[in-house]
């Protein structure tokens, strides 16, 4: 298993309410189904395998400004 990091909007939030769940999982789309299983109604924005979960919201940001 390997650690994920998956930034998700709850369905509620405003536009950067971001938040992240954390998990371990075998690949990105089971961090995916976790999440999915997690809040239902979520809209995943990014998934990635950092350690840290601000280099996550690092990596996100740094690649929806582009």
């Amino acid at each position: 298993m390997i650690n994920f990091n998956v930034v998700y909007k709850p369905e509620e939030a405003k536009a950067l309410d971001v938040e992240i769940f954390q998990c371990q999982a075998v690949d990105y789309d089971h961090a995916e189904e976790q999440c999915e299983n997690a809040y239902p109604e979520c809209c995943i924005l990014w998934i990635d395998n950092e350690l840290d979960p601000q280099e996550t919201l690092k990596n996100w940001f740094s690649t929806t400004l582009e």
